[in-house]
């Protein structure tokens, strides 16, 4: 084994101790530490406080927004699309009768095939539509009302005027060609009121049978002549309202009602 001259290792011995001795600088320093802190923490995602403030203010600011004009309602399983800046209140919904009342603008309505003893009317200031699964718009503005069907029959009663229109039909009523109320009107619309309040459907009865004998021949003969079976069925008077779906089928066997009324009184002719 050959060893180094006296003088190398002294030299070898001097340097080593020289390096002991060497501090690298402060910049160096924090560099290594730096280093050394990512290697031994995890990583995380942080977020200034700033930051989250201000995706805080913008999630507020969009949850604050209205809805937008134009918009879609589910009516039950009916669709009213509202015109911009329209003004629509469903104001009476159950399973039997719905009542939806347009203010002012326009809106369209999709309705589904109704069911026996089912209504769904539009209301204006100027008239009154009622549907039987059928698509259709109402205008109204400056004391008039515009009616357009697309699909199916609609009923549009103004004053004592009522007409049915069909796909591709139209009528227009301004408030000032508009009549006075039908004689007996009130009762019968106090009656469909009444078939709403379950404990109230036999004073809706009475009320239909009221208008039926003051006004043999007036113009919601049809309208209460309809509604009484269901009112009686409801009061818990199924023979009754056996006899006045029979009279009613009697008196408008044609009636675009007739079908509804069959399918809910199986032993009417």
């Amino acid at each position: 084994m050959s060893q180094q001259p006296p003088n190398e290792r002294l030299d070898a011995d001097e340097a080593l101790a020289a390096l002991r001795d060497a501090r690298p600088s402060d910049a160096v320093s924090r560099r290594i530490t730096e280093r050394a802190l990512e290697r031994r923490a995890p990583k995380r995602w942080i977020v200034p406080l700033a930051g989250l403030a201000a995706v805080a203010a913008a999630l507020v600011i969009w949850a604050a927004q209205p809805a937008p004009s134009g918009d879609r309602v589910q009516v039950g399983p009916h669709t009213v699309v509202r015109a911009p800046g329209s003004e629509v209140e469903v104001v009476r919904r159950s399973h039997e009768q719905t009542l939806v009342r347009l203010g002012r603008g326009a809106a369209d309505f999709d309705i589904e095939p109704l069911g026996a003893g089912q209504s769904f009317r539009v209301r204006t200031p100027e008239i009154e539509v009622e549907v039987v699964g059928t698509a259709f718009r109402v205008e109204t503005a400056d004391g008039c009302s515009t009616v357009r069907v697309t699909e199916g029959r609609v009923r549009v009663t103004a004053g004592r005027a009522s007409s049915l229109l069909g796909a591709g039909e139209s009528t227009h009523h301004c408030a000032s060609a508009v009549e006075a109320p039908a004689p007996g009107e009130a009762l019968v619309r106090e009656a469909q009121r009444l078939m709403l309040d379950p404990q109230r459907t036999a004073e809706a009865a009475v009320l239909f049978e009221r208008y039926l004998s003051a006004h043999p021949r007036g113009v919601f003969r049809e309208e209460a002549m309809f509604h009484l079976p269901f009112a009686e069925r409801l009061a818990g008077r199924e023979a009754a309202a056996q006899t006045a779906a029979v009279r009613f089928l009697e008196t408008y066997p044609d009636s675009r009602r007739a079908g509804r009324m069959r399918d809910a009184f199986a032993d009417a002719p």
